[in-house]
């Protein structure tokens, strides 16, 4: 992995919130702990965040829009970022049409995503 930047395949290759998360943490050009992104985020659980991380919790709207703040995330991966987490609620609902409509919303950001080829930086403080 590229330190500079994150690239467009390894955030397409992300199928649960916390993997796209750990993804995009990894990619920061200055190690970042998880109390610091905590602290950006305003979420008040290292436990939690760990667990996001780790795929034993789901991640609410909310906090994922407060990690995307934290992590100085652009627009698109924001999006991409909802959509898992859409994804990842409607597993959990097994709701099949629900699951397809988000797997094919989540394919048409990543062809956005791809499209664009280039690196995606992530900020750090």
């Amino acid at each position: 992995m590229s330190p500079r930047g994150l690239s467009i395949e390894e955030v397409a290759q992300c199928q649960h919130p916390g993997d796209f998360l750990r993804v995009v943490i990894a990619s920061a050009p200055k190690k970042i702990s998880l109390a610091q992104i905590c602290e950006r985020s305003g979420i008040s659980s290292k436990g939690y965040l760990s667990d996001v991380l780790n795929n034993k919790k789901g991640l609410s709207f909310e906090a994922g829009r407060r990690l995307s703040r934290g992590l100085k995330l652009n627009s698109n991966l924001t999006k991409y970022l909802d959509l898992l987490i859409l994804t990842a609620e409607s597993r959990s609902m097994k709701d099949r049409n629900e699951i397809a409509r988000n797997e094919e919303l989540l394919a048409r950001q990543r062809k956005k995503l791809r499209y664009r080829r280039k690196s995606i930086r992530v900020e750090s403080k």
